[in-house]
């Protein structure tokens, strides 16, 4: 798919339709990381990459297709800078009912975590493998 290449070569994410009604979305958590050098060097929160802009998009076109979504990623979003983070759970908490899973590693540690929507019920759950 030249659209998910294309999106690879700029930015390290993607998105690729498994099977009819399931679309993996591949995100590039290394640019939220808390201990990334470059945006500790700017100081600066902005989404070199367009990545969640592009992600709004992607889940926009998702839910039009009623398609359910597995986001996977190295870092689980509890290990991402908090700008980052909240701004990618506020996402995912608007399209709550497309996102079906939340795949992550990089822990070295068997764990998950649980995302609450504003009346404080879970929501969401992100599970993280040991690597």
């Amino acid at each position: 798919d030249s659209d998910a290449r294309t999106s690879l070569q700029w930015g390290g994410y993607y998105t690729m339709l498994a099977e009819p009604g399931l679309r993996i979305v591949c995100i590039n958590t290394n640019v939220y990381s808390q201990d990334d050098f470059f945006l500790k060097l700017k100081g600066t929160s902005v989404d070199n990459g367009g990545q969640i802009a592009w992600l709004r998009e992607v889940f926009k076109q998702a839910a039009a297709l009623n398609e359910k979504v597995y986001v996977i990623g190295h870092s689980p979003v509890n290990r991402w800078r908090d700008d980052f983070a909240a701004e990618y759970n506020a996402l995912v908490l608007q399209y709550n009912d497309l996102v079906a899973a939340q795949l992550w590693g990089h822990t070295h540690h068997d764990e998950f975590y649980v995302l609450s929507d504003e009346a404080g019920k879970p929501a969401q759950v992100g599970l993280v493998a040991p690597s």
